[in-house]
C-alpha cells in the first residue's frame, strides 16, 4: 500500500511537471538542490538515495535546459559542486507550492498525532533500511553494503 500511495502522490504531481518537461526523478533532484545548494553530485545522490550515475545524469540533464549549475568547490576543486539557476530556482517556487499542496490534502485524512506517528515509523523504517548491516530476529548478518549489488537470486543460491 506504501508503494500505492507513492505512485498516486507522483501521478498527481506529473500533471504539473508535464508541461515542465521534468520527471519527477529530475525535480526531486532540483527540490535537494535548492535546499542544500552548493551539494556536490555525491551529496544529492545520498540525499535522494539513488545511485550517484543516475544523479549524474540528471544533473547533467537539467544542466543542459540550463535549471542547474556545476562549478569546482573553491576549498577543494576535485568535488565539482551543483547550483539552481535562476531558471532552476524559479521551477522550484512554482511548483514547490503544489507538491506541498498534494501531499497536505493526502495527509488531511489523519490526525496530527497519527501524523506524528506516521513521521516517526517511517523515519525509523528508513533508517533501517539504509543502515550499512542488516541481522535477521537471531542476530545473524543477513545483508551488508557491499552485498547490495548482488543479485538477490545469487544471495538465495549461497544459502
Amino acid at each position: 500500500d506504501l508503494a500505492r500511495l507513492l505512485y498516486a502522490l507522483e501521478a498527481q504531481l506529473i500533471v504539473y511537471l508535464r508541461p515542465l518537461r521534468l520527471s519527477p526523478q529530475q525535480y526531486r533532484v532540483l527540490q535537494i538542490i535548492a535546499q542544500l545548494e552548493p551539494i556536490s553530485v555525491g551529496e544529492v545522490a545520498r540525499v535522494a538515495v539513488i545511485e550517484h550515475s543516475v544523479i549524474s545524469r540528471t544533473v547533467d540533464q537539467l544542466r543542459d535546459r540550463k535549471l542547474t549549475s556545476k562549478a569546482p568547490r573553491p576549498n577543494n576543486g576535485r568535488v565539482v559542486d551543483v547550483r539552481l539557476t535562476a531558471a532552476g530556482r524559479e521551477i522550484v517556487a512554482q511548483i514547490q507550492p503544489v507538491a506541498e499542496t498534494i501531499v497536505t490534502a493526502a495527509m488531511s485524512v489523519i490526525s496530527d498525532d497519527e501524523r506524528v506517528a506516521l513521521v516517526s515509523i517511517l523515519s525509523k523504517m528508513f533508517e533501517h533500511v539504509t543502515s550499512s548491516e542488516k541481522t535477521n530476529w537471531d542476530g545473524d548478518l543477513i545483508v551488508r553494503k557491499s552485498d547490495r549489488a548482488r543479485p538477490l537470486c545469487a544471495k538465495l543460491s549461497d544459502d
